[in-house]
């Protein structure tokens, strides 16, 4: 079964119950923003005791390696450029002391969400410019394995234009 849906404009939400409009919202501020994995800062941005995530919240308080972490920790090296080097200096990466020198280059790391803001400045008509939650030497070591594990940013027409995979999902409740 192969479903795809694809919305120019406003997003429709069909559904036979009551939505809370901001959760996904507060969701993907606290995976994409945050980079975090951490129940409590989802349950600080929403000013909420419970949240959805609290069934795969650990002892630790995390959901494990999965969503915000995987954002966070799986980084590329970027030899620094002049493009990568003005975003430094704006402030629109959060570069820590990832740097790296080799034959007399430097090199930068950075995380899934900076080299996306990276890649779609440097160049806006790549078709390499993706994140992935899905990393299958972690997946064990995830409180759940990413529903919503990819997206694929694409521009075309002078417009931004995202694909989203969704390997898990509740049609139409949860979507």
């Amino acid at each position: 079964l192969n479903e795809r849906m694809t919305f120019n404009g406003e997003c429709p939400f069909i559904t036979l119950r009551e939505l809370g409009y901001k959760t996904p919202i507060w969701e993907i501020l606290w995976i994409a923003q945050l980079k975090s994995n951490k129940v409590d800062d989802l349950r600080a941005l929403t000013g909420k005791e419970k949240t959805i995530w609290d069934q795969w919240e650990k002892e630790d308080g995390t959901i494990l390696k999965a969503y915000g972490w995987q954002l966070r920790n799986k980084k590329r090296k970027v030899k620094l450029d002049e493009v990568l080097h003005q975003m430094i200096l704006n402030k629109e990466l959060e570069i820590q002391r990832q740097i790296d020198m080799k034959d007399g280059e430097v090199y930068v790391e950075l995380d899934q969400i900076d080299h996306l803001l990276y890649s779609l400045r440097k160049n806006p008509y790549s078709n390499q410019i993706k994140t992935t939650l899905w990393s299958v030497e972690d997946i064990e070591s995830m409180a759940l394995p990413p529903c919503a594990y990819e997206t694929h940013w694409q521009t075309w027409d002078e417009k931004l234009h995202l694909t989203l995979n969704i390997r898990s999902n509740h049609m139409p409740l949860g979507n």
